[in-house]
This record gives C-alpha cells, structure tokens and sequence, in this order.
C-alpha cells in the first residue's frame, strides 16, 4: 500500500500537467472520475491510509482544477465511502469503540481545520504540502511493513 500512497502524491505534485494533457486528450472525464473516485473508495473503505490524497489527486485531474473545490470534493467522496465502510464492517466484525471514538475526534478536528486551510492557503503551497505529507505516510507505512 505505501506504493499506492506514493503514487498519489506523484500525481498529485503532476496534476497541472495532467489535467492540461488529459483535456488535450479529449478524455471522458465523467467515466474516468467515476471510475476512479470508485476504485479509491473500495481501497479506502478497506485500508484507508493515503485515500485523501489519491482521491485528492484524481478530483483535481478529472473534475476541478481549484484545490479547493477538489478539496470539498475530495472530503464529501470521503465522507461517503466512510458511512458506508463502516455500515458495512460494523456487521461484519466487533468494534473496537474506544478507537473509533478516537478516530471520530481526529475527523472532526480535520473537517473543521481543513477547509478553513485549503480556502486560505496559496494552491501550490496546498499541493505540495499534500504531497509530502502523503510521501511521509509511505515512508511510514513501508517502515511499518518490515
């Protein structure tokens, strides 16, 4: 998985150039989005780690070339996935609450921080803050992994 996050913050850092090639392509953006906003959500509802910034990374390549608007995108493809990851594991498996009521915390803190950060914030500083932050957790993760 570390590899999937690093990817991510790859096409995230590339995302101007994408989507300018992307649109010279004359690709579907619908389908592509649909399909990638599908594909990132399965992995996130399972894993999770790095899906903000993939998901980051395809809504600012297929659908919005503001940050922010990829942003507010990104959080609501996120929030989605999350309700229905969780409708779904909270019957498969136990619950371990206390960490969920942590998690809990640590979702609202960020959804409440980060849209103030991503209206304010210059979109490159953003963008590349993202992607480092998204190198630094798959760093994290392949350490973890040995």
């Amino acid at each position: 998985m570390p590899f999937l996050v690093a990817a991510g913050s790859c096409v995230l850092l590339a995302a101007p150039r994408l989507t300018s090639w992307y649109a010279k392509a004359g690709g579907d953006r619908a389908r592509s989005a649909t399909f990638a906003v599908a594909l990132i959500s399965v992995y996130g509802g399972y894993f999770g780690a790095g899906s903000g910034v993939m998901l980051l990374a395809a809504t600012l390549v297929l659908t919005s070339r503001r940050i922010a608007e990829a942003n507010a995108s990104k959080n609501m493809y996120l929030g989605a996935g999350g309700v229905a990851s969780a409708l779904i594991l909270t019957t498969a498996a136990p619950v371990p609450w206390t960490s969920v009521a942590v998690l809990a915390g640590g979702l609202l803190v960020g959804s409440l921080v980060g849209p103030l950060l991503a209206r304010r914030l210059p979109a490159g500083i953003l963008r590349w803050a993202a992607a480092i932050l998204g190198f630094v957790l798959a760093v994290i993760l392949f350490v973890d992994t040995l």
